[in-house]
């Protein structure tokens, strides 16, 4: 059977659909597995203190927020969020006179502004679980559960935030995103003068 582009296309879809649920609930599997046994764990050594809220809690956002972009719940976490995004930046880019951009191809264009989107996107799925665990460990601070708090994890979270923010807005002081636009204004000027 031969298809059409468009039928081709949404085959794609459909198959990367069919994919992520698959994936959703394989983890959501591992998610009541591992939990089920870190209660057992609990129970059994430490009846005392139960720790096991943490995970039960904190994987379970996870794993809402993972259901939630798998049936499409939040906007900027969807495939169509991430094609109009990426037509969007392509635009960006071509309006701008004597960027980059207008020198590379059409895939070229499309296949950077897709790798920048990516990386959005991933930056505003961390930002969400940064700020749900930020408010869980505030709560559990507020409520006087301070000895089971380890503030190194918001420590942590705050420092990959942080570089991650660097990593997508390009703020670098070595080698961040202009530097890599000259660079590669220059090799394919460098090629255009070889092939001349």
């Amino acid at each position: 059977m031969i298809m059409s582009n468009s039928e081709n296309k949404d085959y794609r879809q459909a198959e990367k659909r069919v994919k992520a649920i698959k994936g959703f609930y394989i983890n959501l599997l591992i998610y009541f597995i591992a939990n089920a046994v870190l209660v057992y764990i609990n129970l059994v050594y430490t009846p005392d203190v139960h720790w096991f809220w943490y995970s039960i809690l904190s994987w379970g956002i996870g794993m809402l927020l993972y259901g939630i972009v798998v049936f499409h719940g939040i906007p900027f976490m969807n495939s169509n969020w991430e094609e109009q995004k990426v037509i969007a930046l392509i635009e960006k880019a071509n309006n701008k006179e004597g960027s980059i951009n207008n020198i590379l191809s059409k895939q070229a264009q499309h296949n950077r502004a897709k790798k920048r989107v990516r990386a959005l996107r991933n930056f505003y799925r961390h930002l969400v679980a940064y700020t749900v665990i930020s408010i869980i460990l505030l709560l559990l601070i507020l409520m006087g559960i301070r000895e089971y708090v380890v503030f190194g994890i918001a420590f942590g979270w705050t420092v990959g935030f942080i570089i991650h923010f660097f990593k997508v807005f390009g703020v670098s002081l070595f080698l961040g995103k202009s530097w890599e636009e000259q660079k590669l204004k220059g090799l394919m000027e460098e090629e255009k003068k070889y092939y001349k």
